[in-house]
């Protein structure tokens, strides 16, 4: 139980013993916790005392609400580092995960200006774009679309069965060695469909990249747009010898790049 008539508040040290409970797996990860009443009538508090007490638990990042459903404990997020070769699939499974691919849509289609531009093509140049969504442990984890040059990965299609790396195929039947050349980060709040893919609420915030990869000669090669659940992820980015440059990406709105 709590002390009342010590100098730490009732819902500081409500807040304590539910994280303390959360540490040790009382409430696992993804869990939900009690009801407001079930806590109050737990601690002989009012409801106000509670929501103070979750309050503090929300900053501290243990746990999250859903307007309508209840508080649920916070999943631990990955660190998913960000590189010149670092590639999706490596980075969850080096950290102990499942990672998978799911192609949700693939079509050949006139490049935009913006697109073609970031690619080196004219406007109107046909590009493929592979619509996925990455998981990890089988839940979704980002959503991606990619653009590539349609006349240099002719043939690519029927290799994108399953759960496949991206960049492994574009090794293994192109012999390119894909490296990211740049990526600009930004926030946003899913749209439907984003909510619906990635099984996410309307107020749960999304990390956008966009991203240029080129090959081994350098040649632009990919154009990536992605969004990553931000409730899952962290992003980690590994600095080279070289300073900021700024090209065609900068101050442009985008998603997350972890083509692999």
């Amino acid at each position: 139980m709590i002390q009342r008539s010590g100098s730490i508040a009732c819902y500081q040290q409500i807040s304590e013993i539910i994280g303390k409970e959360i540490a040790e797996g009382v409430y696992g990860s993804g869990s939900q916790l009690p009801t407001e009443a079930e806590i109050s009538e737990r601690f002989e508090v009012n409801r106000h005392t509670v929501r103070e007490a979750i309050r503090q638990l929300k900053e501290e990042g243990l746990v999250y609400s859903i307007r309508g459903k209840g508080t649920f404990v916070a999943r631990e997020k990955l660190l998913y580092r960000v590189s010149k070769k670092v590639r999706f699939s490596q980075q969850i499974l080096e950290v102990g995960h499942m990672p998978g691919t799911r192609l949700l849509e693939q079509a050949t289609e006139p490049a935009t200006i913006h697109v073609a531009r970031q690619l080196e093509l004219k406007h109107g140049d046909p590009v493929l774009a592979l619509k996925m969504l990455r998981l990890v442990d089988g839940i979704p984890f980002s959503l991606t679309t990619s653009y590539l040059p349609a006349d240099r990965f002719s043939g690519l299609e029927p290799h994108l069965e399953g759960s496949f790396s991206l960049y492994a195929l574009l090794k293994s039947h192109f012999s390119i060695d894909a490296s990211r050349q740049e990526s600009v980060f930004e926030v946003a709040l899913p749209e439907v469909t984003e909510m619906e893919h990635l099984q996410i609420a309307p107020t749960n915030p999304l990390l956008l990249v966009r991203s240029l990869a080129r090959d081994q000669y350098g040649a632009a090669i990919e154009y990536c747009i992605s969004r990553m659940r931000g409730d899952m992820g962290r992003i980690a980015i590994t600095f080279g010898d070289e300073g900021p440059k700024t090209t065609a990406l900068e101050g442009l709105s985008g998603g997350t790049h972890e083509s692999d």
